[in-house]
């Protein structure tokens, strides 16, 4: 699913209790941008600014 706190349908999400797991497919790669606890707030700006 796409992340519901970014809205950009490049940066989508697998939720796996008790984690999320925030990834970017790419043509032939999947990049694994961040996996952080479900109750915890990602470093949005970060992941932001790996969207290529």
């Amino acid at each position: 699913r796409i992340v519901p706190e970014l809205g950009d349908p490049n940066l989508r999400e697998v939720v796996h209790e008790p984690f999320r797991v925030i990834y970017q497919q790419r043509k032939d790669t999947v990049e694994i941008l961040a996996v952080v606890r479900a109750e915890q707030e990602p470093d949005f700006p970060e992941i932001q600014g790996r969207n290529i």
